[in-house]
């Protein structure tokens, strides 16, 4: 299984790391998922049933959700037709299914 780590600044601005599980998708991947399908973050807490808040955070990368929350907001995008493509020599990313319009 491949170990990914996700850098934040906590709250007193040292730099931390947290392990993410192999999978799971990063701020940046969630922000650029919204992006193609032009969903506020309202959008996604509404279609995730998280709170708007979590979705902030995440984003921002002020706190990591617990797993089941993350898988959530990660397959809440993907029944909207968001692709997620890990880091395989390059950086992880997003697209649209084939066929999705936005």
């Amino acid at each position: 299984m491949q170990k990914v780590f996700q850098s934040f600044l906590d709250g007193s601005g040292e730099k931390e790391c947290v392990m993410l599980s192999s999978g799971m998708m990063t701020p940046a991947q969630c922000r650029a998922a919204r992006g193609l399908l032009d969903w506020s973050q309202k959008n996604l807490a509404e279609a995730a049933r998280v709170g708007v808040v979590t979705v902030r955070q995440f984003e921002s990368a002020a706190a990591t959700p617990r797993n089941a929350t993350m898988e959530a907001m990660q397959r809440a995008l993907e029944a909207a037709g968001v692709e997620f493509i890990p880091a395989n020599g390059s950086g992880a990313g997003v697209r649209l299914k084939k066929g999705i319009v936005q």
